[in-house]
């Protein structure tokens, strides 16, 4: 189909749409071909690569139109070159129709923005009138308010002499009612000088009088724990002397009895201090004295009696 349009410049081109169209789809049936080929090559093919490859005849007829057209005869070549010609001259007509339209379109449309502009020009000029005369009616009430405004400034003026002859009047009360309570503030601050002054006397003799007190309670109290340590030492000595006269068979049992005693009735410790003491290794020169005093430890050891009476 051939269409006449106006470019930029207002001249009037000749563009056949039909031929445009034409070369895009054969564009498109050139990259589908590809696509086949390359599925071609594949040994694995989904549903829709078989769909695909169904359609290769459509697409190369769309590629290579002139392998499928039959060619007319003279006669009909004649015939199609005329009503083609026809055709042109009638899409001509239509195309300068349409350019005529357009034409009449846009100076309908210039006259309208014209008539618009107007308009807004004529509304324009009123609005600026309206805002003139607001604009001399707010001076006017500015004027009007500017008035009022002295007018309370004046009052304003007259509350404040008389606000002032007030003030001085009351600062005048205020400062007797100042120096009589400063007077009744210094008599407090020295009444409340010599009570605190006695409450100090006071509180230093309470403290002085704690101090003494506590301190002979604390000497009374260390002097408890002096004859309850006291007491128990002798308990101790007591209960050792006990011991020595129950086990005052030889010599090594009353030592055994004592270290005992010393180490809080732990036999354990007792037999391994003893053990020491009287090893054979320690003893040289008394190695046979040494070796029955071992004896003598081992059986107080496992003399159930013996612990019996310790414990």
């Amino acid at each position: 189909m051939t269409t006449f349009v106006l470019n930029t410049y207002n001249v009037l081109i000749v563009e056949d749409f039909e031929v445009r169209s034409q070369e895009k789809e054969m564009k498109k049936a050139y990259k589908k071909l590809n696509e086949i080929d390359r599925l071609k090559k594949k040994s694995v093919l989904t549903p829709e690569e078989s769909e695909k490859l169904s359609m290769e005849s459509h697409y190369f007829k769309i590629a290579y139109p002139e392998l499928f057209e039959k060619k007319p005869s003279e006669k009909e070549q004649e015939y199609i070159n005329k009503k083609k010609q026809k055709r042109e001259r009638e899409n001509e007509l239509k195309e300068a129709e349409r350019v005529r339209n357009e034409q009449e379109k846009r100076e309908r449309r210039e006259q309208e923005e014209r008539l618009l502009k107007e308009k807004e020009n004529a509304k324009k000029e009123a609005e600026r009138e309206k805002k003139e005369a607001e604009r001399q009616r707010k001076e006017a009430e500015k004027e009007r308010q500017e008035i009022q405004r002295q007018r309370r400034e004046a009052e304003k003026e007259r509350i404040r002499i008389e606000q002032q002859k007030a003030e001085a009047d009351a600062e005048v009360n205020e400062e007797l009612e100042k120096q009589i309570k400063a007077e009744m503030k210094k008599r407090k601050r020295e009444k409340d000088k010599a009570r605190n002054l006695a409450n100090k006397e006071a509180k230093k003799i309470a403290e002085k009088l704690e101090a003494e007190r506590a301190e002979a309670e604390r000497l009374r109290k260390e002097k408890e724990e002096e004859a309850e340590r006291v007491r128990k030492e002798k308990e101790k000595e007591q209960a050792r002397l006990r011991i020595l006269q129950s086990l005052a068979k030889s010599e090594l049992e009353k030592e055994w009895a004592l270290t005992l005693i010393d180490n809080n009735n732990n036999v354990n410790k007792t037999y391994k201090v003893l053990s020491l003491k009287y090893h054979p290794d320690k003893n040289l020169q008394k190695k046979l004295w040494a070796e029955e005093q071992q004896k003598v430890l081992n059986e107080l050891r496992e003399n159930s009696e013996t612990r019996r009476i310790i414990f």
